[in-house]
This record gives structure tokens, sequence and C-alpha cells, in this order.
């Protein structure tokens, strides 16, 4: 009898990757874009309350610069009869809106907002922040600051908190 002869079929190498790899790299890849996601939005959310509060803050600048300058708005430059001469700033919360003012009056303790007091800088608070403050009025020249304790303004949310101060002379602290 006579042999057959070995046909030899080609040898193929396996290429690719098993279902059982890939299935572990998928599961890996889900895991760190899950933590980076979770990682940026907490800091989003830090960097809202920090912006918020910075915002806060240069309205306050902004009030005390409009008293030293003695920046005089229509309601109080005297053009019209009843109008009473400027005596300051205001920076008052209503709601969550926290908006510059100007005091008119004779004295510093008449002084009220006119009835149009035009348009000056305001904030809206952004949903999920909360700023705690109390009404801060700024006199014009070296008349200070009101109430004359010095005041600690507070802005939180999402489990940050950030402060600054504004002391008896009117200085405003920077952020901390």
């Amino acid at each position: 009898m006579h042999a057959m002869p070995k046909i030899q079929l080609p040898y193929f190498k396996q290429t690719g990757f098993t279902l059982i790899e890939l299935l572990v790299v998928v599961a890996i890849t889900s895991i760190v874009v899950g933590g980076s996601i979770a990682g940026f939005t907490t800091f989003a959310k830090k960097q809202e309350v920090l912006t918020a509060t910075q915002e806060v803050r240069q309205l306050f600048v902004s009030a005390k610069t409009k008293a030293q300058v003695q920046e005089t708005p229509a309601a109080c430059d005297g053009d019209t009869a009843g109008e009473k001469p400027l005596q300051g700033y205001q920076v008052v919360k209503t709601g969550s809106v926290i908006k510059i003012q100007p005091l008119c009056g004779d004295t510093i303790d008449a002084a009220i907002v006119p009835a149009s007091p035009g348009t000056h800088p305001s904030f809206t608070i952004p949903t999920g922040v909360d700023v705690s403050m109390n009404t801060i009025k700024f006199f014009t020249l070296n008349n200070g600051v009101f109430p004359a304790s010095g005041q600690i303004i507070t802005v939180s949310g999402n489990t940050k908190t950030y402060t600054f101060t504004i002391s008896t002379g009117g200085a405003i602290s920077d952020v901390q």
C-alpha cells in the first residue's frame, strides 16, 4: 500500500481579542469615565459657588467706589425739584437678586433710595447657592459704612462655603 502524502494545511495565526478581554477593557474604561464625570461635576459646582462669591464681592467693591467718587445718579443730582443730594450707595439682597442702590437725602440718617434710582449693577444668585448678608451702606467721602461693625458675607452651596469681610472702615477682604 501506498502511504498517502501528508497534506499540510496553512497555519493561521490567531489575531484579535477574546470576548473576556474586551469585557474587561470595557468595564475598566466605564469605571474610569464614571469617576471622571463625578469629579468634574463636583469641581464645576464648587467653581459656581466661588464665581458667585467673587461676583457678590465685586458688587460691594463697586458700591464702595461709587460712594467714594460720588458718582451721582440722575435721581440725586438736584436738577429736579425735591431731589436730594447723594449720600452713598447700598448693597441689598432682595430674594435671589443682589443689587446696588443709590442713597439720596439731606443727611446720612435721612438718606433713602429714590423712586427712580436708575440702572446699577446687580447679580442674580444661581440656584443651589445661598448668600448670607445684611444690607451694607457705603457713604460718601469719609462717612464710613453702616452697620458700623464689621460684616461677614458668606456664600455657600454644594458643600462649599466662601466668605469675605467688610471692616468698620469699609475695607473689603479677599475671598477666603
